[in-house]
């Protein structure tokens, strides 16, 4: 997908999420967003395919995740500490996986977003699992 038609399908299925993708006033644990162009030139620089993981620590409302998850194939995890952030990355790609099955995509044409909710230094079991290793 290129940017903009990556920022048109995700933008139509967050206009129907019950929870708005808006940060409020206080932004005391929230960056700035990270854009669909960084994530592509990061795909470039570091090509991501099935059986590859990506994580993104503090990954918010889970853009990078979910974009990484639809154009790479591959499994990519959210960490995200701030728990209303972490409930509309997970309605996000409901959303957006119910799109994508609309819109007659095969499972095997996107890969998987997961997220978890809670501190990042407390997912190590998780982490270690998605990599395969025992």
């Amino acid at each position: 997908w290129d940017n903009a038609l990556w920022e048109v399908v995700l933008n139509q299925v967050v206009n129907q999420l019950p929870t708005k993708r808006t940060h409020g006033k206080h932004r005391s644990h929230c960056a700035k967003e990270i854009l669909p162009a960084f994530v592509t030139n990061l795909l470039t620089l570091c090509p991501l395919s099935p059986g590859d993981v990506f994580w993104d620590c503090g990954s918010g409302i889970g853009n990078a995740v979910l974009q990484v998850a639809v154009q790479s194939k591959c499994s990519a995890w959210g960490v995200e500490l701030q728990e209303a952030n972490h409930e509309i990355a997970c309605q996000t790609w409901d959303a957006l996986r119910e799109r994508m099955d609309f819109d007659m995509w095969e499972p095997g044409d996107y890969g998987e977003a997961h997220f978890h909710q809670g501190d990042m230094t407390q997912i190590h079991e998780r982490f270690i699992e998605s990599l395969g290793c025992d």
